[in-house]
């Protein structure tokens, strides 16, 4: 079996693609010819870009499964404009391309943006609605709409990941906010408190191990989300907790002013003949939810995270053992 994945030099695909290696043949799609020495001596390579469709097609004659892991995203300064071109172009022309070459799973990485913040306390389950509130959430939901299409119209199998609050060894972009949060205050300022759900990157990618055997009849979508709900305030006291700091984030916020103030904003705009809507609720509301339902996901998948305090464990270790650390 011959297994693709594009995106494979980012953060996941890194951690990924060891678990992959060790029984099955990987093939990676990269834009240009990488360092011999990052890659395993198991893989090969072939170029591929998803901004030009006469390369996709090549790329993957006699592949089985494909994991899309690719994309841009604000983190890395792209526009919404480029967002658009790559989350959604570049996945349809990929998606078009995977069918034409005959893959039997097409394995997409979205992410549980796509649902915004939920209002009222709960997770968000695999049959919420939509809310996506940024430039980056929009492209991947429109992204995850066009691959349906595709694999629904070519009978193509496909399964749709969204995780959300990914951390752990080999994200770069998180290593200053571990560094400050072991030596520093943080202010929480803002109306609202924020329930984030963090996901440990093996955890993740474990689970996506698994379905390279579990190929779903029909198009399936999971959630993927970390052991616990956890305030973001409260995250970044574990995240200080674990490497030895005793940070304290001060939250100033407003929830028992803010039931009074919606009803007082919500009145006079209700005067005006203007529409109340989610987005304006949001500001008024105490506490926002970026989390996921992954009962799913565990009863199908066997996904287990593992515990908060064991991920933060081996990400300091990571951290602590790289050079590069800030200071």
């Amino acid at each position: 079996m011959i297994i693709a994945v594009t995106g494979a030099t980012g953060f996941i695909g890194r951690s990924l693609l060891p678990r992959l290696i060790r029984e099955h043949q990987v093939r990676l799609l990269l834009r240009r010819e990488p360092a011999l020495s990052s890659l395993p001596l198991q893989v090969s390579w072939v170029g591929a870009d998803l901004l030009d469709p006469p390369t996709l097609g090549p790329a993957l004659r006699g592949v089985d499964t494909l994991f899309h892991l690719a994309g841009t995203m604000e983190r890395a300064g792209s526009s919404a404009a480029e967002m658009n071109r790559v989350n959604v172009e570049g996945t349809e022309a990929l998606a078009n391309a995977a069918a034409r070459a005959g893959i039997r799973h097409f394995i997409h990485l979205s992410t549980a943006g796509v649902y915004g913040r939920r209002l009222h306390q709960g997770p968000h389950r695999e049959d919420c609605a939509f809310a996506p509130e940024t430039p980056y959430e929009r492209s991947k939901l429109e992204g995850e709409q066009r691959v349906t299409a595709i694999c629904t119209d070519e009978g193509m199998r496909l399964t749709i990941l969204r995780p959300t609050g990914i951390f752990g060894p080999g994200r770069d972009d998180q290593r200053q906010f571990f560094a400050d949060s072991a030596k520093r205050r943080f202010r929480w300022v803002g109306p609202n408190r924020v329930w984030v759900h963090p996901l440990y990157i093996e955890d993740l990618t474990e689970v996506m191990t698994r379905l390279v055997t579990i190929v779903p009849e029909v198009t399936e979508i999971y959630n993927l989300g970390g052991p616990e709900p956890i305030p973001y305030s409260r995250w970044i006291e574990r995240v200080s907790a674990a490497g030895g700091g005793k940070c304290r984030v001060r939250e100033l916020t407003m929830p028992f002013a803010l039931p009074l103030a919606r009803g007082v904003v919500r009145g006079l705009w209700a005067l005006r003949g203007g529409t109340w809507s989610d987005g304006m609720a949001r500001r008024f509301s105490p506490d926002l939810y970026r989390t996921v339902d992954s009962e799913k996901a565990r009863r199908r998948l066997g996904f287990s995270p593992r515990s908060l305090d064991v991920g933060l464990k081996l990400t300091w270790e990571w951290l602590k053992s790289s050079a590069s650390t800030p200071a």
